[in-house]
């Protein structure tokens, strides 16, 4: 177990980088791009906030996918021997079914902590508010005047840094639930 979870930690790290930019570029707001290709995206980022920025977001990156693969691990035996128990034959309708299913589970799973990494990739250093709030058309499934940037899907509770920290605070399971008022 452990030379998986430092095989997996290791991958994101040399994943990150790009991961940081793929962000980047997909919170890019408004007519023009904050970069013009990927390339000078890296470029940008190393020369405005340092080669250590390439690396904004690794430890809730490392976190992710060590919960989605533990998720996919537990869910799948379970999904299947519940699936067989029922009566189901043994073969590739149950592993399918055991497969979506375990892909389920890590996708509920891992998102409350995607949605920390990407908050933490998509700030710049400056210490501005991260490029894509949700604040302009929040809850809204229509495109921005702009028109190029992906619709938001649905409204945040709340945005910010305090946001942020409840999210990381109940990812650690330290939250205690929200007092009514």
């Amino acid at each position: 177990m452990a030379a998986g979870l430092a095989t997996g930690a290791l991958a994101i790290a040399v994943a990150s980088p790009t991961d940081l930019v793929k962000v980047r570029m997909q919170a890019s707001t408004g007519g023009k791009p904050r970069y013009a290709s990927a390339m000078s995206a890296y470029g940008t980022i190393v020369r405005t906030e340092g080669l250590g920025a390439l690396w904004t977001g690794l430890g809730p990156n490392v976190a992710r996918n060590a919960i989605i693969n533990a998720a996919e691990l537990a869910s799948y035996d379970a999904i299947k021997q519940a699936m067989l128990e029922a009566g189901a034959p043994d073969g590739v309708p149950v592993h399918l079914g055991a497969g979506l299913g375990a892909g389920f589970c890590a996708v509920v799973c891992g998102s409350p902590v995607d949605v920390v990494k990407s908050r933490m990739m998509g700030k710049e250093e400056s210490g501005g508010p991260p490029p894509a709030t949700a604040a302009r058309g929040a809850g809204s499934r229509s495109r921005p005047a702009g028109g190029d940037s992906l619709p938001v899907p649905c409204r945040p509770a709340r945005r910010g840094r305090e946001s942020t920290r409840r999210i990381v605070a109940a990812a650690r399971g330290l939250l205690a639930p929200a007092a009514a008022g």
